[in-house]
């Protein structure tokens, strides 16, 4: 009777439980069972369908060996399944991409940087375009008409190759340049000898921080505004607007720039140079900048025909 109640039949789907429900529901139903049952069964389980959990697996045992009422074992359902196998599946990818992003900024670091800064400038000129045309259309057709027949491809591709051609290469020798002017200094916990020493430590590297990222988005920021607007309007074959947008864009072009750091960019730069290191801070203000870049894309771009 009992290997009856713990054998091995074929998976199939009873009132929305699978399987191995039905198979925890057989062994929490006998109590009697030996503890060498329990664990073979069990054992089969984890090795065959990793779905059932260990801590599912775990509350079945604690019933069968006396330890816990039945009421008590909570038997999963079909959708915690599918729930716990999409999360894994999710997090698998990003852990995936991750390694693969980090081997690639190892063996290929200037080359991942500046793709990076391409498909991020062009991910915020589309937010640019989308918002122009937000604020721009006056018809319904207008609005039901597919993104992608509305937006400026040559647009985008001028703001991807700015990216990758400028902001991506410029940012990676001038965070290297404020390195070798004013380093940011490591903190090691075992060098330090008290408490004190650590807390200034932190202070400095805070301080220093702080400096590049009031010199970049202060004093820098005048200079990226500056190119983007010339290689932008470039490769847009706007060569006659240049001279027009420098003289009535550019200033408020600046402001803006200055108003997004002013409003969060800047201080969650501040929190990428203080926590992150040199190589990884490219890719940190890119992912930040999609906003900056968005501003900026549809600044510059509003007056130009």
């Amino acid at each position: 009777m009992r290997s009856k109640q713990v054998g091995l039949r074929k998976l199939r789907y009873e009132d929305d439980l699978s399987y191995d429900q039905l198979e925890l529901k057989s062994l929490v139903a006998a109590p009697s069972l030996s503890p060498v049952a329990v664990a073979s069964s069990s054992s089969w389980l984890s090795s065959e369908n990793s779905q059932v959990s260990h801590h599912q697996l775990e509350k079945a045992q604690i019933t069968l060996r006396g330890g816990a009422d039945d009421d008590d074992v909570e038997l999963p359902s079909a959708e915690s399944f599918d729930k716990e196998k999409t999360s894994h599946s999710d997090n698998n990818c990003l852990s995936k991409f991750a390694k693969w992003y980090m081997k690639q900024m190892e063996t290929h670091e200037l080359r991942t940087k500046c793709i990076s800064a391409g498909i991020l400038g062009l991910i915020g000129d589309v937010c640019a375009q989308e918002v122009g045309h937000y604020l721009t259309s006056t018809s319904t057709l207008e609005e039901s008409s597919g993104i992608l027949s509305r937006l400026d491809k040559r647009r985008m591709l001028a703001m991807f190759s700015d990216g990758a051609l400028t902001t991506g290469p410029l940012l990676h020798f001038v965070y290297a340049w404020y390195e070798s002017i004013l380093p940011i200094p490591e903190i090691d916990d075992q060098t330090f000898k008290s408490p004190e020493e650590k807390r200034k430590a932190i202070k400095k590297r805070f301080t220093v921080a702080l400096i590049h990222v009031l010199f970049d988005n202060f004093v820098m920021a005048i200079l990226y505004v500056f190119l983007m607007m010339i290689i932008t309007a470039t490769l847009e074959g706007k060569y006659n607007s240049i001279s027009h947008e420098l003289r009535h864009d550019f200033v408020p072009a600046i402001k803006a720039s200055w108003k997004a750091s002013l409003m969060g960019l800047a201080p969650m730069q501040l929190m990428s140079f203080h926590f992150l290191p040199m190589e990884l801070r490219v890719l940190a203000v890119n992912v930040q900048d999609v906003v900056w870049v968005t501003v900026m894309s549809y600044v510059t771009h509003r007056n130009r025909h």
